[in-house]
């Protein structure tokens, strides 16, 4: 009672002067200053405002601002840095290069901080008020050449920004940051309540029961439940002073003085009668924080909304615009604009805009049949794409990765003082990089260091043995040959070479290299030609060449995994594909007469990804195309059990990893995909416990493959399909999207398999398909013995006349 009694008295007594405090380090032109700065302390005093001076709430903001500046910089005996994961003291913190000054600039910065109200946290109208889960913000800012203030570097405001995106861990940790937050919360309320006249006030104590004599020295030494508990120096006086040490020695661009305080609620007073709020948008979609008066949505969801920040005169200090619309295909976009920030990140890298330069993030986000997807772009190029696929008895979660995020690979590399990372990008040619596909740009890194135009772009501090870092641009250009302004391109009629990296170089093919036939699951083809490990393509050839694809592109950058593989398949003709993986950009089929390139989430790559072992250098597994599906057959060893048991079909539709016979495929499958719920669950059939021996380093023992052999002993090949376990083939009854143009299996069709019919079209799915009797979750691994594991299976055969081949003793 007493702390709402002294906030809303702040409120009524001075309608200019809000409640708060702040903790400033004084002028430092006084002689005994000068004298504690060079004794390696820091000096803070003290400033109440709205009446708190002496109060408990006054207390908890003192601490409160104090101990946010101790911690920061490492200093007192609380500091957080096992307690609070991730928490770490700009003494140990390690500043990227990139967001350093040049050598030979000071980089000083000051400026202050403070905990403020969270403008975001708080959705005001005329007849009632709603909190959110957080009230309170930590704000920053650097004073400005000309005197104002802008926003902090990265380095001045590193773990200051970091407290206020975790503000609810660290109060978690200390219970005065969990008391401030609700000191904040009644303080929007009492506020929101002293602005209007026909409000009732809130009961409270007479100002003579709440107390006004404390002091923060003798209040602090009483409260021993503190999570600060380190000695601090005061300072005789009528104003409350305190000194405290400086941070320990640490290597850092630069120094920062700051100084600080806690403001409460202040945004009611500073909207003016309303005028940051969203009248037009509808009532359901409204959220906390203020808005241009402008904003609009319609009963569709789309139009714009505009949300400001103001500052403590209510001036607006940030606008952040939102346009809501639905592209033609029914996914709804997202396009989220903001002014120019100095000190913004990509990860680790400083992002280097033009002054008139403006932030975009546009997330669009569709989903269809049981597979939804949230594509992410910055500044107009493609970051990544999230997906989530459960269209196969399961659901599976992918992030596929796009141009930015081959970028921010290959320049971190870089900024780490090494080449960029193998797989962070296509491949290089000259010196630029492709990090996307088809009319996409590369990536050039130089020392040409000019502030850049519009464009987005990258500045790195990369490390100097002896001396200052070197600074380096990474950015977006035009491919090579594009255009005047591109690097030079490949003459008319060249070939690309790889020799086993990640760099092109242009050369003719050896007279003795073979054609290797290339396809894609859209249908293009192209070719390549191969001696040994060497690959060469045409560089203007619209899929394999600088302007291709990005699976295309990965294809030459592993070659030298996919060579010994193309080999392997010549040498089988079995009829079957074998599955290599090109790293985050795709899969490969390769077989002996065609290789086909799958991009990441393409049923086909998803199916080689369940099938891999670990060992990349040997896993191999065999796939083949049956009916649009990549089938991928087991290379295990089953070990028949002597138990028989027989039973109904429907009895065993809930157990892990069962295997049928091949003479029940018509009863299982129906064009390659799983029969929902099976056919006639009636019928008996005999039921043997068995044991499937994999070699764990080229085969995956937790997705098991989609069919295995077994040598009887009398010397006969029995065939097993998988029906249930996790992964595999899809169920349900309906089958994922055609592939146009790619043969159903390789020339050389195997004589165990019958010939695969020609693909369908994809019938429409049923708006709820009904369960597939193979979900059960995914199981633990079997644990390893050696490189052998043992997984236990279920074999089932027709206990019919005549009698199934698989169901002989």
């Amino acid at each position: 009672m007493a702390d709402v009694t002294a906030i809303q008295r702040g409120y009524l007594k001075d309608p200019v002067q809000f409640p708060g405090f702040s903790l400033d380090p004084p002028k430092s032109g006084r002689g005994d200053v000068v004298e504690t700065l060079r004794q390696g302390r820091m000096y803070h005093r003290a400033r109440y405002e709205g009446g708190l001076k002496g109060t408990e709430v006054g207390m908890t903001l003192f601490y409160s601002d104090l101990i946010a500046k101790m911690w920061v910089s490492g200093t007192g005996t609380g500091v957080p840095t096992k307690a609070v994961k991730g928490f770490v003291p700009d003494p140990d913190a390690v500043i990227p290069l990139g967001h350093c000054p040049a050598a030979g600039k000071t980089p000083e910065e000051r400026g202050r901080l403070w905990f403020g109200q969270n403008q975001s946290g708080f959705l005001f109208d005329d007849k009632r008020m709603e909190i959110g889960a957080r009230a309170t913000r930590l704000f920053m800012r650097t004073s400005a050449a000309d005197g104002g203030e802008v926003e902090s570097s990265y380095g001045f405001g590193r773990g200051l920004r970091w407290w206020d995106a975790h503000f609810q861990e660290i109060a978690d940790y200390d219970p005065q940051f969990a008391r401030l937050d609700q000191i904040m919360r009644w303080s929007a309320a009492l506020e929101w309540l002293s602005t209007r006249s026909d409000s009732p006030r809130l009961p409270g104590l007479d100002d003579r029961d709440v107390r006004d004599d404390l002091r923060f020295k003798e209040w602090y030494q009483r409260h021993s439940e503190l999570r600060e508990r380190g000695d601090l120096t005061f300072v005789p006086g009528a104003r409350e002073t305190v000194i405290t040490g400086l941070s320990k020695a640490h290597e850092y661009c630069g120094q920062m003085i700051v100084k600080g305080g806690v403001s409460l609620a202040d945004t009611v007073h500073h909207m003016d009668e309303g005028t940051w709020r969203p009248g037009a948008v509808p009532e359901a979609d409204r959220r906390a924080g203020l808005y241009d008066p402008s904003s609009r949505l319609d009963s569709d969801g789309k139009g714009k909304i505009s949300q400001v920040w103001l500052d403590g005169e209510g001036q607006v200090v940030e606008h952040l615009d939102r346009q809501y619309s639905t592209a033609e295909n029914g996914v709804s976009v997202i396009e989220t604009t903001g002014k120019r920030r100095p000190s913004g990140s990509f990860g680790k890298l400083k992002v280097w805009r033009g002054k008139s330069a403006k932030r975009s993030l546009r997330i669009e986000r569709g989903a269809k049949d049981g597979f939804i997807t949230e594509s992410v772009a910055l500044e107009g190029r493609e970051w990544g794409r999230l997906e989530a696929d459960a269209t196969g008895g399961r659901v599976l979660l992918r992030w596929v990765r796009g141009l930015l995020e081959r970028a921010r690979l290959a320049l971190q590399s870089t900024q780490d003082g090494s080449a960029p990372a193998r797989g962070s990008v296509l491949y290089r040619y000259g010196d630029s990089y492709k990090v996307g596909g088809h009319d996409a740009p590369w990536l050039s890194i130089t020392k040409d260091i000019k502030a850049p135009a519009d464009d987005l772009a990258f500045r790195l501090g990369r490390p100097r043995p002896g001396g200052a870092p070197e600074f380096l641009l990474g950015r977006l250009s035009p491919r090579p040959g594009e255009g005047p302004s591109s690097p030079r391109g490949p003459p008319p009629g060249s070939w690309l070479e790889f020799r086993g990296g990640s760099s092109a170089v242009i050369g003719l093919p050896s007279d003795r290299a073979r054609t290797m036939r290339v396809e894609t699951t859209d249908g293009q083809r192209s070719e390549a030609r191969v001696l040994g490990d060497i690959v060469w393509a045409k560089a203007h050839d619209p899929l394999m060449g600088l302007n291709s694809p990005e699976p295309p592109a990965a294809l030459l950058r592993e070659f030298g995994r996919v060579a010994p593989v193309w080999r392997d398949a010549q040498q089988a003709r079995d009829g079957r594909f074998r599955g290599v993986s090109l790293g985050e950009d795709g899969t490969a089929l390769v077989g002996a007469d065609k290789t086909i390139i799958a991009p990441p989430g393409h049923h086909f790559a998803e199916r080689v990804r369940e099938a891999l072992g670990p060992d990349l250098a040997r896993s191999r597994p065999l796939i083949a195309l049956e009916s649009g599906h990549a089938v991928h057959h087991g290379q295990g060893e089953i070990i028949p059990g002597k138990q028989r048991e027989t039973m109904e079909l429907s009895e065993v539709a809930g157990r892990e990893n069962v295997f049928v016979s091949d003479w029940m495929r018509s009863v299982t499958f129906r064009d390659g995909a799983l029969i929902s719920g099976w056919e006639r669950q009636d019928r008996k059939v005999v039921v043997k416990k068995a044991e499937l021996k994999i070699d764990a380093r080229i085969e995956s023992p937790t997705v098991l493959a989609d069919s295995q052999q077994q040598r009887t002993s009398s010397n006969q090949t029995l065939t097993w399909l998988r029906v249930t376990g996790p992964g595999g083939r899809p169920s349900g009854g309906y089958l994922p999207t055609p592939i146009p143009n790619v043969q159903s299996t390789s020339p050389s069709p195997t004589p165990s398999l019958p010939p695969s019919p020609p693909l369908s079209p994809r019938p429409n799915p049923p708006s709820n398909p009904p369960s597939s009797p193979s979900p059960p979750p995914s199981p633990t691994p079997p644990a390893p013995r050696g490189d052998v594991v043992t997984v236990p299976i279920w074999l089932v055969c027709l206990d019919e006349s005549p009698q199934d081949p698989a169901c002989a003793p």
